[in-house]
């Protein structure tokens, strides 16, 4: 769950906050969400809201001011000049902005995380295993085929967002990625479940000493140390399969496509410049 609130949080503050009224009710959302998880006393509400808050004000000021200048940088990116190693180091890029986020986070969190109590702790595991059969539940079931196209259609959904209309042969090529990437839902879920039980040993664990809290940021500021060997493989065998096919989209953009890809960048800019002057 506290992975979680890190991703949520990373999503909200950078790609999914559209408008000041989610940014300024991130608190308000973050609440919401943890809940699913574990009830919170007012007392822990009350302190993961003043969190969320310090941190989106250390956002405002510090981050968004990169992110402008990062999508000025981007505008200015030819289609025909994309290879992998540019794709590689802008993946990069962004992650590291991720991660700044969840590192500012995670001193929040361990705070939160040392104040729940046996019958929180108890709560939070059995949402968290309940959530993660969810999502498996959606995967499982499915033919190779169905898995495929359902990785398809959710990669077009996701191009169509940032630069309209995909040709026929960009078309193709995500196709022929669905096709070739690794399978990896069985795996996932399995690594959740090795995650789960590692913060379940944390919270058994618990005290104040520097070396827990350390132990604490690493698990999940670094979740890979956890990885099967299985798992590694496949996601390294599936970035490259994705910045391929991303590579040959992108060189294939049409006038159009690339104006309605500066379009976006040009509406999250302006974004950005209204929530950093407020």
């Amino acid at each position: 769950m506290l992975k979680r609130v890190i991703i949520l949080t990373s999503i909200i503050l950078f790609t999914g906050c559209s408008t000041q009224f989610l940014y300024d009710r991130l608190d308000w959302m973050a609440a919401q969400y943890v809940d699913q998880y574990v009830s919170l006393n007012d007392k822990q509400e009350s302190m993961l809201k003043q969190s969320v808050n310090e941190v989106k004000e250390w956002h405002r000021q510090k981050q968004l001011p990169t992110y402008i200048s990062y999508i000025d940088r981007v505008l200015l990116l030819k289609p025909s000049e994309v290879n992998v190693s540019q794709i590689g180091k802008e993946y990069d890029q962004l992650k590291g902005y991720s991660r700044q986020i969840a590192i500012q986070v995670m001193p929040h969190l361990y705070d939160l995380f040392m104040t729940l109590d046996q019958a929180q702790g108890d709560e939070l595991f059995v949402s968290l295993q309940e959530k993660y059969q969810e999502e498996y539940a959606d995967y499982k079931d499915l033919s190779e085929e169905e898995n495929r196209d359902k990785s398809y259609k959710r990669m077009v959904k996701i191009l169509e967002k940032w630069i309209g209309d995909l040709s026929a042969t960009q078309d193709r090529n995500v196709k022929q990625w669905s096709l070739e990437r690794p399978l990896m839902s069985h795996e996932w879920f399995n690594q959740q479940l090795i995650n789960k039980a590692e913060l379940q040993v944390l919270f058994l664990q618990r005290n104040e000493s520097s070396a827990f809290k350390n132990k604490f940021s690493t698990t999940l500021l670094e979740p890979e140390n956890l990885y099967t060997q299985q798992l590694k493989v496949k996601l390294q065998q599936n970035s490259a399969i994705t910045v391929d096919m991303l590579v040959q989209v992108i060189q294939q953009m049409s006038p159009k496509q690339l104006d309605h890809y500066h379009d976006e960048l040009r509406d999250w800019r302006k974004i950005f410049v209204d929530i950093a002057s407020k």
